[in-house]
């Protein structure tokens, strides 16, 4: 599989502060930022041992995406209510 052309960090800071999840710049990069995302996953879990704790993982992952340029932020809080604004989220029957 061929690998998608690199952006320059400083377009992936531009991506991740845009407020409008459609934006054209947006969704052509977020292929490409989806890639480095699980790449970096997969590196992380190919190369920890099994049985760390969650923090350790985490870390791992950070020190990754730092190494790609990829900017984060850690246990951020999502509203889910704004994210699936269009469901009715009163509708899901969250015991099944």
């Amino acid at each position: 599989m061929e690998e998608p052309a690199t952006h320059p960090p400083s377009l992936q800071a531009t991506i991740l502060a845009t407020h409008d999840p459609t934006s054209a710049a947006l969704m052509s990069t977020l292929p490409h930022l989806t890639y480095q995302i699980i790449g970096a996953a997969m590196r992380v879990h190919r190369n920890t041992p099994r049985g760390l704790r969650e923090k350790h993982y985490q870390r791992a992952l950070t020190l990754e995406l730092q190494t790609l340029g990829v900017k984060k932020r850690n246990q951020t809080r999502l509203d889910a209510r704004s994210l699936f604004s269009r469901w009715n989220l009163e509708d899901c029957d969250h015991r099944n």
